[in-house]
């Protein structure tokens, strides 16, 4: 080529110290390799010697961002950039100076050499789009697409001096779209295939266009299913043997289906064995198992031989394939994770021109789930095409199964006792068994659905049209029941004299609805329950009989009760106001006791007094005991569990029954064992009122047993266990159990350590024998026949006892020697509380009356053994705790209760009808310092507080009223009545303050006292009741309203 010899050019290069006169653009490492090429050797020349054309097309290359060369010069000499590299291949760096005619000889003349001279000559630029090429870079012969530019440079004089070349690789591209059409050709080539047989075979023609991606496919069918056959050898260690793909239970036997672009010949028509030792095998395994493609390689010795061997003796040596891929087909309709879905698998050669890199890998992928979902629409329509085949068969056969069922079905519903009846959607009936034209007396050929309303008696035909309006206007199931005009004759007992014998039915009407929304028909049958309803009638009129004689029995206990303990509560005022008087008399001085009563007068009066105490309290336990026992017969006694202290109900029971032991001169013991204290027991979950009602009954048979004797002791004793104190060697110290159930507590909720209470009750009385004791807990029983003549009783209290224990879980016994006592002892299962729950002490909650009316304490912190008597004396306002240990007998101190310097006069309002109780009562009340208002009902009642200082418009001398005491049966308006007109006017501002008033009443039954509470009622005292009593319950109510 010529240089330009123009010397008054200047050039725009500079020349560097080494000579280079090039440009100074592109990276600094091409650059230097560019300088360091001996130019002078070239076509070109030196650099000093290049023309400015050729310096700034040099500048153009380098800073092109695309790969770029000059091609200069009639031989065509190419200087390139840095991006030209990847595709000079192995080429580089010996290209950079050379020309391509010598370098690119074996496809120059096929390729370029063409394009050279037409840009010559017609001085055009040409542009070739994804020109394939094969370049040796990356240490093999690849695959690559390149759109490549060959633009002419003309020189001064317009002539052709050299080409600007560039190239873009589309590769991928190009790739993606070969590839993504062998995709499509998948499902376009299986869609149209209509069995497994025509599966496979549009499967391989889905290959044949893409030779170049696929060079070689192979396909293999399973035949049959195999069980675990990967047990059978665990020594092989290496990536298709691992323990997890080889544990699946896969096919074992496949055959040869067919294969593409590779001869049959060679290929094993069946592989039978895949054992552990074939590495072929492990890959299969592996792919059918995990699901995933599985690459074969020669060089991991994977790649079966006689799959290589064909290959290698059937291709050029430029097409020879060293790995392929394993791609399982499992149809993803039946995708389960061990591959007992898959059809079979093919293997496909992979391009030896392109890596099977992550591309490449994702398009297989692609391949085999549309392969996969392709054979799941051939295995479905199989199925379909099976399951329709059946189905033909079992519609005949259903065809003629439903004419005999039609036919069974019309003999059975002719012979049926229920009626069964269709209706049209005109309302007529279509068809109708015996039954029921029986039922109906409708007889006619052709009957409508209206006159079978006829039928109906006039007592149903309501309900009757109601229903089937529902079922044909809202086409709605319906079942009713309907009195029928025809007569139907009784042939059992159910029926009585009272019950008439028209027949009953029950109908069960079900609509048949079109698929317009139309009422077609009205399928319907009618059940005969006559004998059912006369039973119902029957029953239930024997049931409101036992209601009625029920009801008639409760009203007799409440009635008897009440009108008991109203006149025990006057007889227990008298007896406390005599006692009260004489001990006033007897503690007075000499110069002011009456001269007509001497001391041993009074001591006389004060025995008498007494007895009429203990009489009245005798007769009110029996009356309690009957009240029990109702409620028993029942069922309606219940247990509530609360957190309770044990010890303090102990303490109760001896406080309870203070006075008797005082008067009989008994002492009384409460001894806490070592087994309760090391079993830290503090609250316990259970009834303490059940527990006190027992308490009292067996001390109170104590006191009746032991009064007489020459020693006089009764003991209380707790203790605790955790094993059940029934199955210890002394288990027959305990009675058998009854039949009654335990009864269901309030508190489900209750939780804590599981411990035995036991209590027991020694006496020291006349004791018994054997046959004595064996009579005992049996109701209206008691020892012997003397027992009742001699101590009184209803033999009440030890039955009532074993049915409470029993049906708290627990057992009661007695043992006993005639002349050395009796020790009656049971044992209750019970929950320990929490620490921080506090448990209620039945001690501070039940005052104790000494023989003047008033309360007595006693100590809390009970020890080991602590011996507790009653005792007369008078006690401070606020009594310290005491423990007594010897019975004393009546002292000096006076009894009269006066109140305090810190207490407020009381004015109490009595609302009584029964005026002999109004006036005792009032009496006492006044004797112990309070004024006393009486009224005869509660209107009077009511009448009275507008004159208090309770109304809203006082008047100066309006009656400072402290408490109200308020009777519940009264005449005019009775106490519940009253006292929800009070609670009314106080929220409507008559009353501006709060009322205190607390129920007097003979209603003892808990859910009559809960009655009164729930009416309003601040506090309930039950009859007979002890003055002193409820003056310490009117104080304790009126310092809370305070």
């Amino acid at each position: 080529m010529a240089r330009n010899s123009h010397d008054d050019q200047k050039s725009i290069i500079s020349h560097g110290s080494d000579g280079w006169a090039g440009p100074l653009s592109g990276h600094a490492s091409h650059q230097q390799f560019i300088r360091s090429v001996n130019w002078a050797l070239t076509d070109l020349g030196p650099p000093q010697s290049w023309p400015s054309t050729l310096n700034q097309m040099i500048e153009l290359c380098l800073a092109d961002p695309h790969a770029a060369s000059i091609m200069w010069g009639d031989r065509l000499t190419m200087i390139y950039n840095e991006r030209f590299v990847e595709f000079a291949g192995q080429k580089h760096p010996r290209l950079m100076g050379s020309t391509p005619v010598i370098e690119y000889a074996e496809v120059w003349d096929t390729m370029f050499a063409a394009i050279i001279k037409r840009g010559k000559e017609k001085r055009e630029a040409t542009r070739h789009k994804d020109v394939q090429l094969f370049l040796h870079r990356h240490g093999y012969l690849e695959e690559v697409f390149v759109t490549y530019t060959f633009v002419p440079i003309l020189g001064v004089d317009a002539s052709v001096v050299g080409f600007y070349h560039t190239a873009i690789e589309t590769t991928e591209q190009v790739l993606a779209m070969r590839r993504t059409h062998t995709l499509l050709g998948i499902g376009n080539h299986t869609t149209s295939a209509r069995s497994i047989k025509d599966y496979w075979a549009a499967l391989l023609a889905a290959f044949e266009s893409n030779p170049q991606d696929v060079p070689y496919v192979v396909a293999f069918e399973f035949k049959e299913l195999s069980e675990d056959i990967s047990t059978r050898s665990s020594s092989t260690n290496n990536k298709y043997g691992s323990s997890s793909a080889a544990s699946s239970r896969i096919p074992r036997s496949c055959g040869f289906v067919g294969a593409v672009r590779i001869p049959i010949a060679g290929i094993p028509m069946s592989l039978e064995a895949l054992n552990d030792q074939d590495h072929f095998s492990q890959a299969v395994r592996q792919c059918i198992s995990t699901g995933q493609a599985t690459e074969l390689n020669r060089d991991e010795h994977n790649l079966p031989d006689w799959l290589w061997n064909i290959n290698h003796e059937s291709s050029p040596d430029a097409t020879k394939c060293n790995s392929a891929v394993i791609v399982p087909i499992r149809p993803t309709a039946r995708d389960e994770g061990d591959g007992q879905n898959a059809i079979g698998f093919i293997v496909l050669g992979l391009n030896p021109h392109r890596k099977y890199e992550e591309t490449y890998e994702r398009y297989v992928h692609l391949w085999g789930r549309q392969m996969a979902t392709s054979a799941a629409s051939v295995v479905l329509l199989e199925q379909e095409i099976r399951r329709q085949e059946q189905l033909a068969i079992q519609l005949s056969i259903a065809a003629k199964t439903q004419r005999q069922t039609q036919a069974r079905f019309s003999r059975f519903a002719e012979l049926a006792d229920v009626a069964m009846w269709i209706v049209d959607g005109e309302d007529q009936v279509i068809y109708a068994n015996r039954a029921w034209r029986e039922q109906t007396q409708l007889h006619d050929e052709i009957p409508m659905a209206s006159d079978w309303i006829k039928a109906v008696a006039p007592e149903s035909r309501a309900t009757v049209e109601k229903a089937w309006k529902r079922v044909v206007e809202e086409k709605c199931p319906q079942v009713f029941e309907a009195q029928l005009t025809s007569p139907k004759a009784a042939t059992d007992n159910a029926a009585s004299e009272k019950t008439p014998k028209l027949r009953w039915i029950l109908c069960s009407a079900f609509p048949e609805v079109g698929e317009g929304g139309t009422l077609e028909s009205v399928w319907a049958c009618n059940t005969d329950i006559s004998h059912q309803k006369w039973a119902e009638a029957l029953v239930e009129q024997r049931l409101s009989d036992v209601l009625e004689t029920k009801r008639q029995s409760e009203n007799f206990i409440d009635m008897t009760s009440h009108e008991m303990r109203n006149p025990l509560s006057a007889i227990m005022q008298c007896a406390d106001g005599i006692v009260s008087s004489l001990n006033d008399m007897l503690t007075s001085a000499d110069q002011t006791r009456p001269a007509a009563f001497s001391q041993s007068t009074i001591n006389v009066m004060l025995e008498m007094a007494q007895t009429i105490v203990l009489c009245a309290q005798h007769q009110n336990r029996i009356v309690n005991d009957i009240l029990t026992l109702s409620k028993l017969d029942a069922s309606l006694l219940t247990v509530t569990l609360v957190a309770t202290d044990p010890i303090g109900t102990l303490e109760s029971a001896l406080k309870l029954h203070q006075r008797e032991l005082l008067n009989a001169g008994i002492t009384g013991s409460l001894i806490v064992e070592d087994s309760y204290k090391d079993l830290g027991i503090g609250g316990v979950f259970l009834d303490p009122s059940r527990l006190l009602q027992l308490l009292i009954n067996l001390v109170a048979n104590a006191i009746k047993f032991t009064q007489f004797a020459d020693q006089r002791k009764i003991s209380l004793r707790l203790s605790a266990s955790l094993d059940d104190p029934a199955a210890a060697d002394d288990h027959d110290y305990f009675v058998g159990r009854s039949s009654r159930v335990i009864a269901e507590t309030s508190n489900q909720l209750v939780t804590g350590r599981k411990v035995y209470l036991n209590f027991a009750v020694e006496d020291t009385g006349c004791g018994l024998n054997e046959e004595e004791r064996q009579r005992l807990f049996m109701r209206f029983s008691q020892a012997n026949q003397r027992t009742h003549v001699q101590y009184g009783g209803s033999g009440l209290g030890l039955f009532i006892c074993k049915e409470i224990v029993e049906l708290c879980g627990g057992r009661i016994g007695v043992t006993s020697q005639p002349g050395k006592g009796s020790t009656f002892k049971f044992f209750l299962p019970v929950q320990t509380a929490p620490a921080e729950t506090p448990p209620i002490n039945q001690s501070a909650v039940w005052p104790i009356l000494t023989a003047s009316g008033q309360g007595t304490a006693i100590a809390s912190d009970v020890p080991h053994a602590t011996q507790i008597v009653g005792r007369q004396e008078e006690m401070p306002d606020a009594p310290s705790p005491t423990a007594i240990t010897q019975p004393t007998e009546t002292n000096n101190h006076s009894s009269k209760i006066k109140p305090s310097h810190t207490e407020i006069e009381l004015h109490i309002l009595v609302v009584e009808d029964n005026l002999i109780n109004q006036k005792v009562m009032a009496n006492q009340l006044r004797k112990l310092g309070a004024t006393v208002h009486v009224a005869d009902h509660g209107l009077d009642a009511l009448a009275f507080l507008d004159k208090t200082h309770f109304s809203k418009d006082p008047s100066p001398d309006s009656i400072p009223l402290s408490v109200v005491l308020l009777d519940s049966e009264m005449p005019v308006m009775d106490g519940l009545t009253c006292i929800k007109y009070i609670r009314e006017r106080q929220q409507m501002g008559i009353y501006t303050k709060w009322v205190p008033v607390v129920g007097v009443t003979a209603n003892a039954r808990p859910e009559q006292v809960k009655k009164a509470m729930d009416a309003g009622m601040d506090e309930v005292a039950t009859k007979p009741v002890r003055i002193a009593t409820l003056m310490e319950q009117i104080r304790e109510l009126l310092s809370r309203e305070r």
